[in-house]
Formats: C-alpha cells, structure tokens, sequence
C-alpha cells in the first residue's frame, strides 16, 4: 500500500527535490553567463546594469556558445526531469519493490547530474549520449512495470 512516509516514495521526493533544485541552478547559471558575456535574448534586458544603450545593440543580441550550451542542458533537463517527476509518482503508486525502484531514483538523479556536467563542459559523444540514454530507460523501465501492474 503506497504511503508519504514510505522509503521508497521518500527517496523519490529527495531525488526529485534534488532535480528540481539543479533545474533552478541551471536557470540561474544561463543568467550568469548572459550577463558575463553581454549577450541577452532580448532588447531590454541589454540594459542590465546600464540605464544607456549598450555601445553595439546589435552584437549584444546575438547568440552565444556558451549562454547556448548552458540554456540548452536547462531545456534538456525540462524535457526528461518533469516527465521523470510524473512517471515516478505513479510507478510509487503501484508499490514497486524498494530497492529496485530505489535504483531507478538514484540511476536517473546521477544520469542527469551527469548529463548536464557533460553537456557544459563540451565533454565528447557518446558522454552526454548515455548519460541521456540512462535516464530514458529508467524513464521507460517505470513506464512499463506501471502499466503491467495494472493489467
């Protein structure tokens, strides 16, 4: 029977937490590195700091590989941790045995923290390649063992 003081959903609310947690860092490093490199998404906020024009309006709206690759990882992390919060949330409803679904928490947690060290660092394929396929398999091991419990 699936309860909050569970082990195993306790271990899946830190390591969502701890997902969540390296998504908001990852929105606040994409606005470190927009303001490092004076290169914004949009006019106003080229301004930062500055209540004149930037000297070249033009240059500081262009895009940068290193405000890029860091927006890039936190998109990424948006496309498999919120699916990852879901799935996990309904595979502890079918009250998976502990270990295993301790090991699907914890491999998907490191597979994303690794994914995004990869990523900004400009780490060579197939790094980021497995890190993101770890975590589509856990993602896909959940999928399955929950629909199977209730067929």
């Amino acid at each position: 029977m699936f309860s909050l003081e569970d082990e195993t959903f306790q271990v899946f609310g830190i390591c969502s937490l701890l997902l969540l947690a390296k998504m908001t860092f990852m929105s606040l490093l994409t606005s470190r590195q927009r303001i490092k490199t004076g290169k914004f998404a949009n006019k106003e906020d080229s301004y930062f700091g500055d209540k004149s024009a930037p000297a070249n309006l033009k240059e500081s709206l262009k895009a940068n590989d290193e405000v890029e690759r860091v927006r890039r990882a936190h998109m990424n992390d948006m496309e498999n941790i919120y699916p990852f919060i879901l799935i996990g949330f309904f595979y502890c409803l079918t009250g998976p045995n502990s270990n295993t679904a301790k090991f699907h928490f914890i491999t998907f947690l490191m597979a994303r923290v690794l994914h995004t060290i990869v990523y900004i660092l400009a780490v060579k394929q197939p790094a980021r390649g497995i890190c993101y396929f770890v975590g589509m398999l856990v993602n896909a091991s959940m999928i399955l063992q929950s629909i199977a419990h209730y067929m």
